[in-house]
């Protein structure tokens, strides 16, 4: 996790988009440093809401091209509203991660 940065990235002037969108990232391995850089781009706060508002819907984070998405609850209970949020770490989101480093 060394040189993981925060918030690196600087939207457009013109699109209000970061370098990098999920439309980029379509089709690329999850071991390709190019995730890191998409990441990195995104601000605590941009990550903390996705989480936090996610009663039901993933987020839109509009810097990199994301809509809301509607999503029931599973076996994870991302839910959140207002300031408050929580998420289990139950099997399913250890798992997600595809990271040997961080499930342990």
């Amino acid at each position: 996790m060394a040189g993981l940065t925060q918030g690196a990235g600087v939207a457009d002037e013109d699109t209000g988009l970061y370098a990098l969108t999920l439309a980029d990232m379509r089709g690329v391995a999850w071991e390709d440093e190019k995730w890191d850089t998409f990441l990195n781009q995104l601000t605590y706060n941009e990550l903390f809401d996705t989480i936090k508002n996610a009663g039901y819907r993933l987020q839109s984070v509009g810097t990199v091209g994301g809509s809301m998405v509607g999503q029931p609850d599973g076996p994870g209970q991302l839910k959140g509203s207002s300031m408050n949020g929580y998420a289990w770490v139950c099997e399913v989101i250890v798992a997600s991660t595809w990271n040997q480093e961080l499930c342990e």
